[in-house]
């Protein structure tokens, strides 16, 4: 029997027909009548005496006397506040100073115009490379680091920079900008350090962050007096945001007891940090802090030999102040 003989059979073309009967057409439904059909599921399931707003912390408890446990305070990541001094503070020392933004803004959009050209140009990131005989590099958006190292950069080839620059047809550098560039680099390094020591995942604590506070306001002291011909007032930007965004941190800040312990107990440092006329008094809240720990150490010795052995409370306290 041959295939179309199949097909034109009476009794195939009926099973054909009452199978199409059996199946419905798929109807069509726009979304929202969807998204209704689901809600209206969901809500036949759904328990009213159910009620998460229980569960949802409205804002952090204050910590009571007689809590067993109780969470450290919380603290800002040092590195992202350090980092943020010269992403948003630095031009504040533009708008004070003009002639300090007119040789900033010279010079920055010269290092700008030939790191946008040789991030975009393969040829010009050649021509930089054969006369100046380092790679183009540009700076992250994101990361003010990258800032720093890229004029660092242009720094180590100041002998070629401007023979690169009249290749690739772009202003060159003048020798005031120059000495502006240098004078930058040496005023932001401290900051630079900081971040790159306090960023590290190994070896960093919350004891080294205040002899790094103290180290860069020691390093920005010394600039200060050295007198500097065009950066002087992004020294005294730095210095003032410093002491207002680590005001908790000054050694006189009575909230600064953790940090100064942290410190002290850190064995690399102890108390060498510490500026001389404050020696004395870091040195009072540092044995002050001993004593009122080991108090509460004996003290909590004490409860719990009387919770085991209530029987005799007088011989435990004996043993413990003969030991």
């Amino acid at each position: 029997m041959s295939s179309m003989s199949i097909v034109e059979n009476k009794s195939f073309r009926a099973l054909i027909e009452g199978a199409q009967q059996l199946t419905r057409p798929p109807k069509l439904m726009c979304r929202r009548t969807c998204n209704n059909k689901i809600a209206d599921a969901y809500t036949e399931y759904k328990d009213d005496d159910d009620n998460d707003d229980i569960l949802a912390l409205n804002e952090f408890p204050e910590p009571q006397e007689n809590d067993l446990y109780q969470l450290p305070n919380h603290e800002r990541c040092a590195t992202h506040t350090l980092h943020l001094i010269p992403a948003r503070d630095f031009d504040k020392a533009r708008n004070k100073n003009n002639s300090y933004r007119k040789l900033h803004d010279a010079a920055m959009a010269k290092c700008q115009a030939v790191w946008n050209l040789c991030s975009r140009s393969p040829k010009a990131s050649e021509i930089y490379l054969e006369v100046t005989g380092k790679s183009s590099t540009s700076p992250c958006p994101t990361r003010w680091n990258s800032y720093y190292n890229c004029i660092t950069d242009i720094l180590q080839i100041q002998e070629t920079i401007n023979e690169a620059l009249r290749k690739l047809g772009l202003s060159v550098l003048k020798e005031i900008e120059i000495q502006f560039l240098v004078e930058y680099v040496k005023t932001s390094k401290p900051i630079a350090e900081a971040i790159r020591s306090l960023e590290g995942d190994k070896e960093i604590y919350y004891g080294c962050l205040q002899p790094e506070l103290i180290r860069m306001q020691k390093i920005l002291a010394s600039l200060e007096i050295d007198n500097p011909v065009y950066c002087g007032p992004l020294i005294e930007i730095i210095k003032e945001n410093i002491q207002r965004r680590f005001e908790k941190f000054d050694l006189d800040n009575p909230r600064s007891k953790d940090s100064i312990l942290a410190a002290v107990s850190y064995p690399f440092f102890k108390l060498k940090w510490v500026p001389k006329n404050l020696k004395m008094k870091i040195q009072k809240v540092a044995s002050h802090h001993r004593h009122r720990k080991e108090k509460e150490e004996i003290a909590s010795l004490i409860t719990c030999s009387r919770i085991q052995t209530p029987l005799q409370p007088v011989r435990v306290v004996v043993l413990i102040i003969l030991q």
